[in-house]
């Protein structure tokens, strides 16, 4: 079987990073990068796209208040890149924002979905099982998440 493939945390604060962090890997045994700047991940993004016969990571988890810019800049890039690898990474925006006009804008941008902070897998784990869009990009070119037994 194939090594399953790696989760991107972009979070700036520790105790969400930590927070986030467990809480996947008590159900996934997919490994979680942690990156804490929009920056970090764009490097992180542009060099693995490039490499074909390299792993490309399934998922991007972005806090919508990064510390460098805003998630949804981070966002908006990925979905406006050339590279189709990163055009098409499935997106989830983290935030403990409540306003509407967030919510428009994560969606209007094509994030695949939102978390509410705190980040509960249940949420994580209904989107899964409910998102026919992930579900389609999760098992397209041998990428998938990994449930821990």
């Amino acid at each position: 079987m194939e090594d399953p493939k790696t989760i991107l945390l972009l979070e700036d604060e520790a105790a969400a990073q930590h927070a986030i962090t467990k809480t996947l890997q008590n159900k996934l045994l997919n490994p979680i990068r942690v990156l804490e700047t929009t920056h970090e991940a764009m490097e992180y993004l542009d060099l693995h796209s490039q490499q074909t016969d390299a792993p490309f990571p399934i998922l991007l988890m972005v806090d919508v208040k990064a510390s460098d810019q805003s998630g949804l800049e981070i966002l908006s890039w990925c979905r406006e890149h050339a590279n189709p690898r990163i055009k098409e990474l499935a997106v989830a925006i983290v935030t403990h924002l409540l306003d509407t006009a967030i919510f428009r804008d994560i969606y209007s941008l094509g994030a695949d979905a939102y978390f509410s902070k705190p980040f509960e897998y249940g949420e994580f784990d209904e989107w899964v099982v409910d998102s026919k869009k992930l579900r389609t990009r999760l098992t397209s070119g041998g990428r998938y998440l990994a449930l821990n037994s």
